[in-house]
């Protein structure tokens, strides 16, 4: 069995990964803002981060010093809260990819969106992965990369749903199995007797993006039975 995923940017296909998540974890306590423990706030713009979840303002409604305000509160929220975040806002800046920016809004709103898909794909690259952070390997320079890849790996397995399973190289010498339902690794291969997925990447630059930064994805994607026939690099 063989499919190719192509003609799409990989900052579209992120978008469609995120949404794809947004839509399928759970809300419990999703507009629980972060508390002291008596009870206090410790946002800046506790309102202003209710809104926005609740969807009932936009970022690019708010004004730029409570833009300011609220950046350094990002790091304070959880990660089902950074994602909702960032999907109400996707087609603010381009996902996660700094592929350009829209024009008009400003410094401050850039560095916000900056600091949230910073700390969002850190966050997922750790969910994803799971105990494998504490693992020998050191994973903190890769680990945004990790995010984004586990988000791609679940937009193409809307494309591709079975198997769940599927091959994922976290560096050229650690290979793993990515479970993109339930987003999630595992060392070892999956006893299911469906096999996994297997990537081939032929996703290249967009010659003609004068910003040098657009990337159109293209993917081969294989049906392995056997852990035996798997590629043995990357």
């Amino acid at each position: 069995d063989l499919w190719r995923i192509s003609g799409v940017y990989e900052h579209q296909v992120l978008k469609a990964g995120l949404r794809q998540l947004d839509d399928s974890w759970s809300i419990d306590g999703l507009l629980q803002l972060p508390r002291a423990k008596d009870g206090g706030s410790i946002l800046m713009r506790e309102r202003l981060f209710s809104d926005l979840l609740e969807g009932t303002i936009m970022l690019k409604s708010v004004p730029r010093n409570d833009v300011g305000a609220a950046q350094r509160d990002v790091s304070r929220l959880t990660l089902r809260q950074l994602l909702r975040l960032r999907v109400l806002h996707l087609e603010f800046t381009p996902s996660g990819c700094g592929a350009d920016t829209i024009a008009g809004i400003g410094a401050t709103h850039e560095a916000f969106m900056a600091t949230l898909d910073g700390l969002l794909f850190q966050r997922l690259g750790e969910k994803a992965i799971g105990q494998l952070v504490g693992s020998n390997l050191d994973f903190r320079d890769a680990i945004h990369r990790l995010g984004r890849e586990a988000v791609i790996l679940v937009a193409a397995a809307a494309a591709v749903p079975d198997p769940v399973w599927w091959c994922w190289w976290l560096t050229d010498a650690r290979r793993v199995f990515f479970n993109a339902t339930e987003f999630r690794c595992d060392s070892c291969f999956p006893e299911t007797g469906s096999g996994v997925l297997e990537v081939t990447d032929l996703s290249k630059p967009d010659k003609n993006d004068p910003t040098g930064h657009l990337r159109w994805l293209d993917w081969r994607v294989s049906l392995v039975k056997a852990e035996a026939s798997l590629s043995t690099v990357p």
